[in-house]
């Protein structure tokens, strides 16, 4: 009877730390995201002209350190076939590897079979220092071809 009672009280234990006071599942660590639309430069031709090949990457990346590559912390590939600019993106990131007092950002590119075909060529701010995380749009420069 008493093995019963412990197996019970362990179970309702278990029960009871993975629950919150809603009763829903406990939220990950990675449900905090930075959205946004990124937005075609007027010049560039629209996406059915973009080799059938071409994907959008968006990346979250803490660019703290000065004269060193920035550390991505979450990408997002689209490809942009029958897609229309703008384009949306959302990027989780978990909270735990945010740093307050480190500078972080998004960035944005185009390319079709490894060339580039735009950028974003503007630091854009996420998270940290009153940046935002919802509605960061990014706008890209076309890299016209040779």
């Amino acid at each position: 009877m008493r093995l019963l009672a412990v197996a019970v009280a362990a179970t309702l234990l278990v029960v009871a730390c993975g629950s919150d006071d809603n009763g829903d599942s406990p939220s990950s660590d990675t449900d905090t995201f930075v959205t946004g639309d990124v937005i075609a430069p007027p010049e560039a031709p629209p996406v059915s002209e973009l080799p059938a090949n071409a994907i959008l990457t968006v990346t979250l990346q803490d660019v703290s350190v000065a004269d060193a590559p920035a550390m991505v912390l979450a990408t997002q590939t689209i490809e942009l076939a029958g897609e229309q600019f703008p384009i949306p993106y959302e990027l989780a990131y978990s909270l735990g590897d945010i740093v307050a007092t480190h500078t972080y950002s998004v960035a944005s590119r185009v390319e079709a079979g490894g060339d580039l075909l735009m950028i974003s060529d503007t630091m854009t701010p996420v998270i940290t220092r009153d940046a935002p995380t919802s509605g960061v749009d990014m706008s890209l420069v076309y890299i016209a071809s040779n």
